[in-house]
């Protein structure tokens, strides 16, 4: 995919933003072709850079997984010099994206409305924890904070163990996808009515898309969720089941499944129980079901169901590990991990964009950026102010 068929090319980013939510926000938006100019701390940056180990040479592999096709400058946003060449940047742009403490830029008179009265065709994305507003908005929030503050954590979990969080960040980067999204939208309509406009986006917003099915299970029913393991409430069978050497996921979530499961498995006696005759009933009895499954499953390795229930399309999967998925024959045809030329000539693997366009995934086209590596790019030659690990709060 070349320059000009990137569908974001010519589009300005300025990104304010540290930790996942926000760079995997600016990171959806740099993928798809748009320039993003990555402003840091001078001497610390963000700080995902020191979360490690592992590390990349001086950066964090976290850090590099997120700022790829990426620029970064240096800027004490507290010094009158590193203020103005902010503005400069803003004025330049398209879409400004910040996840600071709810008032940090504000204070500095870079809020939402403020920039957008002055720049109206910019778009301004503003991520927080807590939605900015309301008895919590001011508080800072995290990912396992929000997984926490939610009810995500309390059943998360299997029956009986400690709870625990989602592990891959996944409102962080939930957050970062709806604030792509919004930022799209606006720049979408303001090619209609040529402004832009304030997006905003939460953790706790993004938390409650996520468990809606559960928020309303509870207003209809009042019934919270509880820890399930690998089962999903409601389906059956539908989690993961021991085999002879292993274990197996089986997603049988209709009645046809059912049915080519069990003759699959060489189990066809199991269609006969009355416990068993349709959904609502094998949800019910799901731990009969579990135990009468496993039993059949005994003397067959991974491998073995895997391959019966494959030929008889009942969806299935052996639990892998992540290492086991990265170098899967499907990821490898898929293009999904990318390389990228570092500044010293060497090779970064990546996790390019889930999406593609005309069959092409965006390229990974810059490795992630060294901490103020483009400052004299954007500005020249002059004063950063001074070279701190203070600035304005994340």
């Amino acid at each position: 995919m070349t320059g000009d068929e990137q569908p974001l090319a010519g589009v300005v980013v300025v990104d304010v933003t540290s930790n996942v939510a926000g760079p995997f926000a600016s990171l959806i938006l740099a993928d798809l072709g748009a320039e993003v100019i990555k402003v840091e701390r001078p001497g610390l940056g963000d700080d995902t850079r020191h979360w490690g180990p592992p590390f990349v040479g001086d950066n964090s592999a976290i850090n590099a997984s997120l700022n790829r096709n990426k620029r970064s400058v240096t800027l004490d946003l507290r010094s009158e010099a590193g203020l103005g060449r902010f503005r400069e940047l803003v004025a330049r742009s398209d879409v400004l994206i910040q996840n600071l403490r709810p008032g940090s830029l504000a204070a500095l008179g870079l809020g939402g409305e403020a920039l957008c009265a002055e720049f109206p065709r910019l778009v301004y994305c503003d991520l927080t924890g807590f939605g900015g507003s309301g008895p919590l908005g001011a508080q800072a929030g995290y990912d396992p904070l929000i997984q926490a503050f939610s009810g995500m954590m309390r059943f998360n979990t299997q029956p009986g163990a400690p709870f625990s969080r989602v592990p891959v960040s996944i409102l962080d980067k939930g957050m970062g996808m709806w604030a792509a999204l919004g930022v799209l939208a606006a720049l979408y309509r303001r090619t209609a009515t040529g402004r832009g406009g304030l997006v905003e986006t939460s953790l706790v917003e993004t938390a409650g898309c996520w468990l809606s099915s559960q928020i309303i299970n509870f207003l209809v029913n009042g019934d919270n969720p509880t820890p399930i393991g690998s089962r999903a409430a409601g389906i059956a069978p539908y989690q993961v089941f021991r085999t002879k050497d292993g274990e197996v996921m089986i997603a049988a979530g209709n009645d046809a499944l059912w049915r080519r499961m069990c003759q699959a498995i060489e189990a066809p006696e199991l269609l006969d129980r009355p416990e068993f005759k349709d959904n609502p009933s094998r949800a019910i009895n799901v731990d009969t079901l579990e135990a009468e499954i496993e039993a059949r499953l005994a003397h067959r390795t991974t491998e073995d169901v895997c391959q019966l229930l494959q030929r008889a399309s009942v969806p299935v999967s052996p639990l892998n590990r992540v290492g086991d998925f990265a170098v899967n024959d499907q990821v490898t045809a898929l293009g999904i991990v990318q390389t990228v030329t570092t500044a010293s000539g060497g090779t970064l693997p990546t996790v390019g964009s889930a999406v593609r366009f005309g069959g092409l995934r965006p390229p990974a086209r810059t490795a992630p950026p060294a901490l103020g590596e483009a400052t004299e790019h954007y500005f020249g030659r002059g004063p950063e102010g001074r070279d701190t690990d203070e600035g304005i709060d994340a």
